[in-house]
């Protein structure tokens, strides 16, 4: 399952390898990756009168150039986000679906047991559902502000440019807020290791020994 979202995160991210290239600032001295001028430069030129139109095989270089903007909204951010929607809704079906008295028993304590292996769940459970919702937040301004700019530039053109710059930063942050969720998480837990640790090696030792056959005392008769 690894291999298999691995090989289709490198195919859906291969476009991104052939629509970037480094081009020089026209204004400045400094060098960056863009798309600007990609798709024309592998084009046929079909001039109508002063006006240049280009088509990359037959498709008109705007239709590409939306398409593939297009395909990069939905590949970051709107097929990813139903694919964990999907999946969390069929794992909270799975865990509420399963009572508590069908979960593996402890040979120590099985209602303990039982009660403490669904509790965990659910708290792993809801750091995950945390992190779903940050990436879907997080997210939600610069790719609805995407698809605008894809369905009406002008109307979104006239978004001022330090909030499109905030969207942007928005979605990054999202790679900042993940380690935060996961501190929070795991923090108490790491807190208090050493004396779980120890508590689990007591009680492990006096399960042990409760386990033992009773020992017979032999008296000698003098």
């Amino acid at each position: 399952m690894v291999l298999c979202s691995w090989i289709v995160s490198l195919l859906l991210s291969s476009p991104q390898a052939f629509m970037f290239r480094k081009a020089k600032h026209p204004y400045m001295e400094f060098y960056q990756c863009t798309t600007n001028m990609v798709i024309e430069n592998i084009s046929t030129v079909v001039m109508d009168g002063d006006k240049a139109t280009y088509f990359f095989f037959g498709i008109h270089s705007d239709t590409v150039y939306m398409i593939y903007h297009l395909s990069f909204l939905v590949f970051v951010y709107f097929l990813p986000l139903c694919c964990l929607l999907v999946s969390y809704i069929f794992i909270i079906h799975l865990i509420r679906r399963r009572p508590t008295d069908q979960l593996v028993p402890s040979l120590d304590n099985p209602l303990v047991r039982s009660l403490s292996d669904r509790r965990r769940k659910w708290k792993n459970l809801r750091m995950s559902l945390v992190q779903v919702a940050g990436f879907a937040v997080f997210w939600a301004p610069y790719a609805c502000h995407q698809a605008w700019m894809l369905l009406h530039e002008e109307s979104a053109m006239q978004v001022s440019e330090f909030a499109t710059d905030l969207m942007l930063l928005t979605a990054v942050f999202n790679s900042c807020f993940n380690p935060l969720v996961y501190g929070a998480h795991f923090y108490k837990d790491f807190r208090t290791l050493g004396r779980q640790r120890d508590s689990m090696r007591l009680s492990k030792t006096w399960s042990w020994r409760e386990r033992l056959p009773p020992t017979t005392e032999i008296t000698t008769v003098n």
